[in-house]
């Protein structure tokens, strides 16, 4: 079936294909939403409300092409949203996690202080700017791209990115210069 289709039977209210969306957009959702929220537990909240709203506002998709994009800016509204409600947990646990044999211990050790040191500097820019670099590093997505799914101006998206990249590049070299050591 044609992800067209898939979206037309959607937004008739066909369950099964309200299904095949979720199961498509699930993993990478919680993904976005876990860089934005820094908290699995809220991730999975904003994932859930994010289908939610998605299912209840069918209707209000006028072009299916642009789905994707729609779908993205619900997500990322619902995960501004809901961040500002809730704290985030602390958690110890990364979100880059390595499966290493014993004789890579301490590369994985190094490795795993160099993602915890990332998330961390993410973890410190606001919410928007977070979201661009998330989106533009992780997800490949480019600043039109991103623009429509936030529901901003592309030169907004283009300040954020510039703005979080001021702010990550001294942590970032801090940390390639420990690894070079």
């Amino acid at each position: 079936m044609e992800s067209n289709d898939i979206i037309t039977k959607f937004q008739e209210g066909d369950e099964n294909a309200f299904q095949q969306l979720v199961e498509c957009y699930q993993q990478k959702a919680f993904r976005i939403a876990v860089l934005i929220v820094q908290d699995d537990f809220l991730a999975n909240d904003i994932v859930q409300e994010t289908f939610l709203k998605v299912y209840l506002n069918r209707d209000q998709l006028k072009n299916l092409s642009h789905f994707s994009s729609w779908f993205y800016r619900i997500l990322t509204r619902t995960a501004w949203e809901l961040s500002k409600k809730q704290l985030p947990l602390c958690k110890e646990e990364t979100i880059f996690q390595t499966i290493s044999s014993p004789e890579d211990m301490e590369q994985d050790i190094l490795q795993k202080e160099v993602h915890q040191q990332i998330q961390q500097a993410l973890r410190a820019l606001p919410y928007h700017q977070r979201t661009a670099i998330v989106l533009y590093y992780y997800e490949g997505m480019s600043v039109k791209e991103i623009a429509q799914a936030t529901g901003s101006m592309q030169g907004t998206v283009q300040s954020r990115l510039f703005l979080a990249r001021k702010k990550l590049r001294p942590i970032l070299e801090s940390i390639l210069k420990k690894e070079e050591r």
